[in-house]
């Protein structure tokens, strides 16, 4: 772990959420020297810079991994050729505050998600059990950013089998 990630982790910031196709964080922070080119290339408008290197920022759009980010970076900090299967594992998360689990119809997250990844199902009190399945989850962040009440986060599951389903059924 770099001495970057070790103090980012001890102060309790959550992981930084590179671009897709980013290099492991310990080599990319070698290659990249934070111009700015991936975020200017970015359709989208998600890339922008924090502390000097580009992060992703769901709350304005979500990603089409369409690439374009990776072509312009000539450092290699992002590279095209990676795979996303592997490389991009950022799912999303919901969080005690949607509304469906508190009685309020939303589903807005249900209906901005192309891979069909969020599924409602109805529990007592006329509240709703909220699960993201975490293999349909391409980890775009459309549904970040189509929900109301900042209730989903990206989150990259812990590698425990036991434990995605934990995550999964937050």
């Amino acid at each position: 772990m770099e001495r970057r990630e070790f103090f980012r982790r001890l102060s309790g910031q959550k992981q930084a959420t590179r671009p897709p196709y980013a290099l492991p964080e310990e080599t990319f922070y070698s290659q990249c020297d934070g111009c700015n080119a991936c975020a200017k290339a970015c359709p989208q408008n998600i890339i922008q810079l924090a502390s000097g290197f580009p992060i992703i920022n769901f709350n304005q759009a979500g990603c089409t991994f369409c690439g374009h980010c990776a072509a312009a970076c000539d450092r290699g900090a992002l590279d095209g050729a990676i795979d996303l299967e592997k490389s991009w594992q950022w799912r999303a998360l919901i969080k005690s505050t949607c509304l469906d689990k508190h009685g309020v119809v939303c589903r807005a997250c249900e209906a901005s998600c192309e891979e069909d990844a969020i599924k409602f199902r109805p529990a007592l009190g006329g509240k709703t059990d909220v699960f993201i399945l975490l293999k349909a989850c391409t980890g775009c962040g459309v549904c970040v950013f189509s929900c109301p009440n900042n209730a989903i986060d990206m989150k990259i599951p812990d590698s425990n089998p036991n434990s995605l389903i934990k995550e999964a059924v937050v």
